[in-house]
């Protein structure tokens, strides 16, 4: 696997930043375990994709240093799914998410040509393909879009940055953009991709989530090339040249996620420079470690006290 390379911010291009959580010093000093599915060097032994920072100009949270594009391909290509496996159940409750939020706003049923990026096994284009709309996926991972192509879907082995099909009256990105070596180079790509009256939709994690259920070093998985918060994603949109149609808050398996849906704008606006505050992000993931800790000392409390 290549070494890890030191990157610029994918938003705003500052190379200044501060680090908020490493859990390749974790790892050394026995604070987590592989049980936190690490990412490792095979050669060196050195734990990849550890290190969480911040930009100091524009907030946006990364992993930096990272597995350069070349390598991060190949190993979602070949690897990614020996690391983090298959969840069928959770890929049906993720599409039973968005399907839910979609015929909200009154987008499904519809027609015309839809895509996935990231569809994994294919769950969410095949419903989408039973609502009226012509469905198309793409997916890195070999293993995944094999299971999709033997149900028969039109789903793509690659890079969405080197997909050539359009235009689509719906693009879904779920759970994906966070994993991307570049979302500023993928929201380029999918513009270029949606029809002039076509609708994205967006989910991503948030990092201001004050009711996760998990850790932070589960939150802030070695997966997760970046964390979004409100300003950030909103800023990737503007920079990206689409017009908000909404941004809404939801609960996945008790995590806090943001759904945006864009529609094509038509300038693309400039970065608002702002002065983030590192402590306060800091503090979010933390007060969200703290509300786990208690919940395990709750649990164990009432197991060690339990009437036999």
């Amino acid at each position: 696997m290549a070494i890890q390379e030191h990157v610029q911010c994918d938003l705003c291009g500052s190379c200044e930043y501060s680090v908020i959580w490493d859990k390749a010093i974790r790892y050394r000093e026995g604070l987590i375990s592989e049980e936190h599915r690490l990412i490792f060097d095979q050669a060196s032994g050195e734990v990849l994709n550890a290190r969480n920072v911040m930009c100091n100009k524009c907030g946006l949270v990364h992993i930096n240093p990272r597995m350069s594009e070349a390598a991060l391909h190949d190993w979602y290509k070949e690897s990614y799914r020996a690391t983090y496996g298959i969840d069928l159940r959770g890929e049906e409750l993720h599409a039973q998410y968005a399907l839910k939020y979609l015929a909200g706003k009154g987008i499904l049923p519809g027609k015309g040509r839809y895509l996935d990026v990231g569809c994994s096994t294919g769950v969410l284009v095949e419903a989408i393909g039973k609502v009226g709309f012509s469905p198309y996926g793409i997916e890195q991972s070999e293993e995944t879009a094999h299971i999709a192509q033997s149900k028969g879907l039109s789903v793509e082995l690659g890079c969405v940055e080197e997909y050539k099909s359009a235009p689509f009256q719906l693009i879904t990105i779920l759970n994906t953009l966070e994993h991307m070596y570049s979302p500023r180079k993928v929201l380029d790509k999918l513009w270029t991709l949606l029809d002039d009256e076509g609708v994205l939709l967006i989910i991503v994690p948030d990092l201001c989530n004050n009711n996760i259920m998990i850790t932070v070093d589960g939150f802030l998985s070695n997966a997760h090339l970046y964390t979004f918060d409100l300003y950030t994603i909103i800023q990737y949109a503007r920079v990206t040249g689409y017009s908000i149609v909404c941004i809404d808050k939801q609960s996945e398996f008790n995590m806090s996620k943001f759904y945006i849906i864009l529609r094509k704008g038509k300038v693309r606006d400039l970065l608002i420079d702002y002065h983030p505050d590192i402590n306060q992000k800091r503090s979010l993931l933390l007060a969200a470690d703290t509300i786990m800790s208690e919940q395990m000392k709750m649990l164990q409390y009432f197991k060690d006290t339990k009437v036999k």
